[in-house]
C-alpha cells in the first residue's frame, strides 16, 4: 500500500495526517488564522513519531478547496513544496468531499450527504455526495451526485428532493433561517469534534484516488467564486 502523506488547511481546522498499510494517524487543531505556523511542525511531528521519513512518502493529498482563500492556497503551497523536493505526485482532494467521507465512515442510514462550508457575504459553498464499497477497499469511496456550486441560501436546490439524505456542516445551521423549506426540515448531522474538513479523511479519500495523482503544475485550487479565482492570477 502507498504512504500518503494528507493536508488540509482550508478552514479553521489545521491538519495532517499518514496513510501507512491501511492505518491513518493524524495531527488535528482548531486554530484559527495559525496555519501557516503550525502545519509544517505538525508533519514534522507526526512522521517523527510514525518514524517515517520524508523520502519514504509516495503521494501527497491535499484539499483544494472550497474554503479560506488563505487557507486553500497555503496547503496547496506547502504540498508543492514538499513534493517538488521529493518528487512526487499530488492527490488533489475537495474538501465537500471530505466531509461527506468523515459522515459516511460514522453512519450507513442516509443515502446522500449534503455537505457545506460558510463562504462568507451570506453564501454557501454546498455539494451532493453518494457513498458506495468496494470489496478490495477498506474505506468508502465518496461519489459526486450534484455538481459543487456557490449559492445564496435561498437558492440552493438539490435534485435529490425526495430521497434520504443529511446535512453536513455547521454552515447549514449559520444559514438556516434563509434555507428552502425543504432544506429547514431537515436533520443537521452533527460530527465530533466538528464536521468540518480534516486531513484523517483527506488520506482516506487520497488511498482510493490515486489514479487522480498529478504533477506539482496541474494542481489548481477550486475557488468557486469566479471573482477570488481572477485575483489569485
Amino acid at each position: 500500500m502507498p504512504l500518503i502523506l494528507g493536508l488540509d488547511t482550508t478552514t479553521n481546522n489545521c491538519s495532517a495526517a499518514l496513510y501507512n498499510n491501511g492505518n491513518i494517524v493524524q495531527k488535528f487543531a482548531f486554530l484559527p488564522r495559525q496555519h501557516n505556523k503550525n502545519i509544517h511542525k505538525m508533519i514534522q511531528e507526526l512522521l517523527q513519531e510514525q518514524q517515517v521519513e520524508l523520502e519514504q512518502l509516495d503521494y501527497i493529498a491535499v484539499t483544494i478547496g472550497p474554503g479560506s482563500f488563505t487557507g486553500v492556497r497555503l496547503g496547496i503551497s506547502v504540498a508543492q513544496g514538499l513534493a517538488f523536493g521529493l518528487q512526487l505526485k499530488i492527490i488533489p482532494v475537495s474538501s465537500l468531499a471530505v466531509m461527506a467521507c468523515h459522515f459516511f465512515t460514522q453512519y450507513d442510514d442516509v443515502e446522500f450527504v449534503m455537505s457545506a462550508l460558510d463562504a462568507r457575504m451570506q453564501q454557501l459553498y454546498w455539494g451532493v455526495y453518494s457513498c458506495s464499497s468496494n470489496a478490495d477497499f477498506p474505506f468508502p469511496q465518496i461519489n459526486l451526485v450534484q455538481p459543487e456550486k456557490l449559492s445564496n441560501p435561498e437558492d440552493i436546490m438539490p435534485i435529490i428532493d425526495e430521497q434520504r439524505f443529511s446535512l453536513v456542516g455547521s454552515a447549514w445551521d449559520t444559514y438556516s433561517a434563509s434555507l428552502p423549506h425543504e432544506l429547514r426540515a431537515k436533520k443537521l448531522a452533527v460530527l465530533e469534534p466538528n464536521s468540518e474538513p480534516q486531513a484523517y479523511y483527506v488520506v482516506m479519500l487520497a488511498a482510493g484516488l490515486i489514479t487522480n495523482a498529478v504533477a506539482i503544475s496541474a494542481v489548481e485550487a477550486c475557488y468557486l467564486r469566479n471573482d477570488v479565482a481572477k485575483i489569485a492570477k
